[in-house]
C-alpha cells in the first residue's frame, strides 16, 4: 500500500451543433470519452476504456401536426491487463443503436393527440473466452396519446402502449434463456377540479406480458412460457379548507396474477397453471398545516392489507399481511436578508 501509484489518464472531447432553418430544426451531439486507471502494485492493473457517442434529431412543425425523429448510435468498449501479465483479457464491446419518431396532432383546439415509435438494439461482444456473455437485446416500442381538456377543470388522456423486447445470448451454452417478452398496457386517467377547493383525481393501468422463451420446449431447458397480468387504480382526493391547511387522502388497489405454461394439447391450445393471486390495498392521509409564515406542521398515515394466494403449491395456502405506519413532524424554513441572505431549514419527524 504504502509503494502503490495510481495514474489516472482521462480525455473528453465533444461537439454539439445546433441549426433551425423556418420550421426545420437540426440538432447533433459528438462526443469521445477515454480512460485508462493505471496500478503500479496492486493486481489490477491496467483497466482501459473508450465511450464514443453520436445523436441526431430532427425536428419539423406545421400547422396542427409537428414532427421529431432521432438516432442515437453508442459504442464503448473497456479492456484490462492485469499485473504481470503478457496481453490484455480482450475487449468486452458494447454497441447501442437507437432509432425514434414522434408525431403530434393538435385534433381541437383542448384536444392533443400523439403517437411514438422507438427501436433499440443493443449487442454486447466479448473478444476472447474470459467472458460469455455476448447477447443481442432489441426493444421496439409503440404508443398512442389522447389528451383532453375541458376549461381548464377537467383533464382526461388515455393511453395504450406496446413493446416487445427479444434477449437473444450468442453463446450455445446460455441460449437456453433466449426469451420474446410482449408487453400490452392501457393507462386512462384524468383529473376534475371540483372547486378552487377540492381537487379529485384517478388513474387506471392495466398491464398484460407474455413470454415466450425460444427453446422451452427442450426438455434439457428448464424455463416455461409465463403470462403476468397487473392492475392498478389509484384514487386519491386534495381538499384545501383554508389557504394554511390541506388534506390529501389517496387509496391505491393493486392486482396481480402470475402464471406458467403447463402444457400444450394436440391442437396446439396452452394450458398454464396459475402460481400468483395476490391482491394488495393501500390507503394513506396526509395532512399539512402553516402554523406560521416559515413553519409547518405536517402528520401522515398508511394502512396496507396484503393478500397472497398460490393455489399450485402442494399446500394451497394464503397469506395476508398488514402493515402501517403513523407520523408527525415539523418543517421549518426561514430567510433573512436580500443581498446575502441567511438561510435555516430544519425538520423533525416522530416515526410510529
Amino acid at each position: 500500500v504504502v509503494f502503490e501509484t495510481e495514474t489516472n489518464d482521462a480525455l473528453r472531447v465533444e461537439l454539439i451543433n445546433d441549426f433551425k432553418l423556418g420550421r426545420l430544426g437540426f440538432t447533433s451531439r459528438l462526443s469521445r470519452d477515454t480512460n485508462d486507471l493505471d496500478y503500479a502494485a496492486s493486481g489490477v492493473g491496467l483497466k482501459q476504456r473508450q465511450n464514443d457517442l453520436m445523436q441526431l434529431a430532427m425536428t419539423y412543425a406545421a400547422g396542427r401536426d409537428s414532427f421529431r425523429v432521432g438516432y442515437d448510435w453508442k459504442w464503448r468498449w473497456d479492456d484490462q491487463r492485469y499485473k504481470g501479465a503478457t496481453a490484455n483479457r480482450g475487449k468486452q464491446n458494447t454497441k447501442d443503436r437507437d432509432f425514434e419518431f414522434q408525431w403530434f396532432h393538435r385534433f381541437f383546439s383542448a384536444t392533443m393527440f400523439s403517437m411514438r415509435y422507438h427501436q433499440q438494439l443493443v449487442q454486447d461482444i466479448a473478444e476472447n473466452v474470459w467472458n460469455e456473455n455476448d447477447k443481442d437485446r432489441l426493444q421496439s416500442d409503440f404508443s398512442l396519446k389522447a389528451e383532453r381538456n375541458w376549461l381548464n377543470s377537467f383533464k382526461a388522456s388515455m393511453v395504450y402502449a406496446y413493446t416487445q423486447v427479444q434477449d437473444i445470448s450468442i453463446r450455445e451454452s446460455r441460449s437456453a434463456n433466449n426469451n420474446v417478452k410482449d408487453s400490452h398496457e392501457i393507462a386512462p386517467s384524468y383529473t376534475w377540479t371540483v372547486s378552487r377547493r377540492v381537487t379529485f383525481d384517478q388513474s387506471y393501468r392495466l398491464y398484460i406480458q407474455y413470454t415466450n422463451y425460444d427453446f422451452g420446449y427442450l426438455d434439457s431447458v428448464n424455463k416455461n412460457d409465463s403470462y403476468n397480468k397487473r392492475g392498478n387504480l389509484a384514487t386519491r382526493v386534495t381538499i384545501k379548507p383554508t389557504t394554511r391547511l390541506r388534506l390529501t387522502v389517496r387509496h391505491d388497489w393493486n392486482k396481480r396474477f402470475n402464471a406458467d405454461k403447463a402444457g400444450s394439447s394436440a391442437d396446439g391450445n396452452s394450458f398454464y397453471t396459475q402460481d400468483l393471486n395476490q391482491r394488495i390495498s393501500k390507503i394513506d392521509l396526509g395532512m399539512t398545516f402553516e402554523i406560521a409564515p416559515g413553519a409547518t406542521f405536517e402528520a401522515a398515515t398508511y394502512r396496507t392489507n396484503d393478500k397472497k394466494f398460490n393455489p399450485s403449491a402442494e399446500v394451497i395456502n394464503e397469506t395476508i399481511n398488514k402493515s402501517g405506519e403513523m407520523w408527525v413532524g415539523c418543517r421549518v424554513k426561514q430567510q433573512w436578508g436580500r443581498k446575502n441572505p441567511l438561510e435555516l431549514s430544519a425538520m423533525v419527524r416522530k416515526y410510529n
